[in-house]
């Protein structure tokens, strides 16, 4: 299936040092591009430190989506990059940054 994934893991650093990040690019099931750095600043927690990773992740998703789409001709099958990651708490903040804006969202069935 034609899909663009994007799977990112993020370490916080040790003593105030930037962590560190890597990023995996998937279309088709065969890697398009990686990307293995240094964080850019010092994060506070682990889920800042993953979700510095995932938004890394978006941008690295749509700048292959667009080369993707012009090169198989609008072909991708779904619009739009899903991004994996290891990180509940850094997931759930890059779906909801604002928090939760109902009480519901917060307890299951």
């Amino acid at each position: 299936m034609l899909t663009l994934e994007v799977f990112s893991d993020a370490a916080m650093g040790a003593q105030c040092q930037r962590g560190h990040q890597g990023l995996v690019a998937v279309y088709g099931g065969s890697p398009v591009q990686w990307d293995s750095r240094q964080q850019p600043f010092c994060v506070l927690s682990t889920t800042e430190s993953e979700l510095l990773g995932y938004c890394d992740g978006l941008v690295l998703g749509e700048s292959i989506s667009s080369i993707v789409e012009i090169l198989e001709n609008n072909q991708l099958c779904e619009k739009g990059e899903r991004v994996y990651g290891d990180s509940m708490s850094g997931l759930k903040l890059l779906e909801a940054p604002d928090g939760p804006s109902s009480p519901s969202k917060l307890c299951s069935p």
